[in-house]
């Protein structure tokens, strides 16, 4: 079957515009990252010490982030691109989480790592 010219370069336009499409993924800078400037100070300071004390305990890394809109994205896709180029988790554990707070767009995920799936999975729905 022969290709056309004009479907080829749409395919192209469509995958260069799906790709610049959606939120920046921020600077992971601290455990906790508000650009939707939702979280007064002393919130921020209290969770970012609460979260230090849970990895030094279980050594699960966690981070929250918070931005004021997704432009367009699935909430799913930008946690995961985020969770992605954050690198969240210990390497060989795999167990990093990240929450991410959308509130202009009303959204929220947990995205989590496979060594932190049975914390928020019950153990009949895990496959693995």
């Amino acid at each position: 079957m022969k290709t056309s010219p004009l479907f080829l370069a749409l395919l192209i336009l469509l995958f260069v515009s799906s790709s610049l499409y959606g939120a920046d993924v921020p600077y992971l800078t601290s455990r906790v990252t508000d650009n939707a400037e939702i979280l007064s100070p002393e919130v921020k300071r209290s969770l970012s010490e609460s979260l230090k004390a849970h990895e030094k305990r279980t050594r699960n890394q966690v981070a929250v982030l918070t931005i004021p809109t997704l432009d367009g994205e699935s909430i799913e896709d930008y946690a995961l691109r985020v969770f992605e180029s954050w690198k969240l988790g210990r390497k060989g554990e795999d167990n990093g989480v990240l929450i991410v707070v959308v509130p202009n767009d009303r959204r929220m995920r947990i995205e989590v790592g496979y060594g932190t799936l049975y914390l928020f999975c019950p153990p009949f729905l895990a496959v693995f």
